[in-house]
């Protein structure tokens, strides 16, 4: 998306208006811009994805409807007196159904039989960080946890451009907080230098001189000469590839931050230096924040008060997070992978071993912690590297990459 001039253009209209426009007009303004917004992703960025204008016109009306029936339907039941407690887990029910069916069951389908994705099965733009958002609203409102608030506020929260694709996954909470421009200029000053990073991150360092040092190196050209291969290539490639998927994730999220904070909005930080984890179960407070954080309160929590097994809980939480990558075996390995080392963490941290290891903090150990704990992460990413179709295969040729990492194979 920040590759596509349109995006900028939209960018530096919305800093325009963000200087000019009175802020009782300024949330109805960005909903209508970001409405526009939609439009242009769904017919101009992808027109070649197979779907017809009846489809398009429909994912736009389904947007638009279940983002008003989430706000107008549970303010009905409050008037009324009731809990709107139904009315809550059906809205609920549509969101989580509308995700999957768009988002998994063409995957699953594909994978039973033995097929790749292609171009007509893309999934509408936005659509996990648009449900993510979505059934937060549901929940926190039902609980009585949100200030009062409009519907313009509310659907800006949900389709502000910036963050509608990519970035963090915003909490309404925070929204409602830091929606008033704090000071114009430092704004724009500090949201510049925010998109300045982000573009270096992508575009220098990530795109030319870490994607230099693979070498031409991919997935493909390691498996197929997997046992003539260095097990030091197969470890640095790795390693490099954790970089670039780093480098691009947090630089879409510094871009989307930085953007949003042009037009006057701070949103939440998605990355808090992962690479100074000293364990898994840190690195997971500091890499992808908003999403974690959504899976603990929505994922772990309720399953830790359903089963009081703080390990299934565990491994459910991280099976979702890989879920909300994408649906194919890969995905899912990778979240059950994440979810292996923080329970191995958690078992190693309760005993007297750990204990004595962290008795005496010292340098060495701290710098071994840490090269351990990004030795696992990146492993991670054998997952992703190895990605050809989406079937089963790709998660046995990642366990290999894995293996030679190993000195096994």
């Amino acid at each position: 998306m920040i590759t596509e001039i349109y995006y900028w253009l939209y960018l530096a209209a919305g800093l325009t208006a963000s200087f000019i426009i009175a802020d009782k007009y300024r949330f109805p303004f960005f909903s209508l811009l970001s409405l526009c917004f939609l439009f242009l992703l769904l017919y101009c960025v992808n027109p070649a994805n197979g779907e017809s204008l009846p489809t398009k016109y429909g994912v736009i009306l389904y947007l638009i409807a279940i983002t008003a029936a989430a706000y107008y339907l549970p303010l009905r039941q409050k008037r009324k007196n009731a809990s709107g407690r139904h009315t809550t887990t059906i809205l609920i029910l549509i969101v989580i159904g509308y995700l999957v069916y768009h988002k998994y069951v063409p995957e699953i389908i594909l994978t039973i039989a033995g097929k790749p994705l292609t171009g007509e099965t893309l999934i509408p733009l936005g659509v996990s960080y648009f449900s993510f958002k979505l059934i937060h609203y549901l929940v926190e409102n039902h609980r009585g946890r949100l200030a009062p608030h409009t519907f313009f506020q509310f659907f800006n929260y949900i389709f502000l451009f910036p963050i509608y694709t990519a970035g963090p996954i915003e909490r309404f909470d925070h929204f409602q907080k830091h929606w008033q421009p704090e000071n114009r200029r430092r704004d724009f000053v500090e949201g510049t230098t925010r998109i300045i990073y982000g573009l270096i991150k992508k575009f220098l360092i990530s795109d030319i001189v870490l994607t230099h040092l693979l070498n031409s190196h991919t997935g493909d050209t390691i498996l197929t000469n997997i046992e003539l291969i260095s097990h030091y290539k197969v470890i640095a490639f790795l390693l490099i590839s954790y970089l670039i998927i780093y480098l691009d994730f947090s630089a879409y999220s510094d871009i989307a931050i930085g953007s949003s904070r042009l037009l006057g909005f701070k949103i939440a930080e998605n990355f808090n230096w992962p690479f100074l984890a000293t364990n898994i179960s840190m690195l997971w407070k500091r890499w992808h924040i908003s999403l974690g954080s959504w899976c603990q309160a929505y994922v772990y929590m309720p399953t830790i008060g359903l089963t009081r097994n703080p390990y299934f809980a565990i491994l459910l939480t991280f099976l979702a997070i890989g879920l909300w990558h994408g649906g194919t075996p890969s995905w899912v390995a990778w979240g059950l992978y994440q979810g292996i080392g923080v329970i191995a963490f958690v078992t190693w941290s309760r005993t007297k071993l750990r204990r004595r290891f962290s008795a005496k903090p010292h340098l060495v150990k701290k710098l071994v912690a840490i090269i351990f704990t990004n030795s696992w992460m990146a492993g991670s990413f054998a997952f992703t590297a190895t990605y050809r179709d989406g079937s089963i295969t790709d998660v046995k040729n990642a366990l290999m990459i894995l293996a030679k990492c190993l000195f096994l194979i």
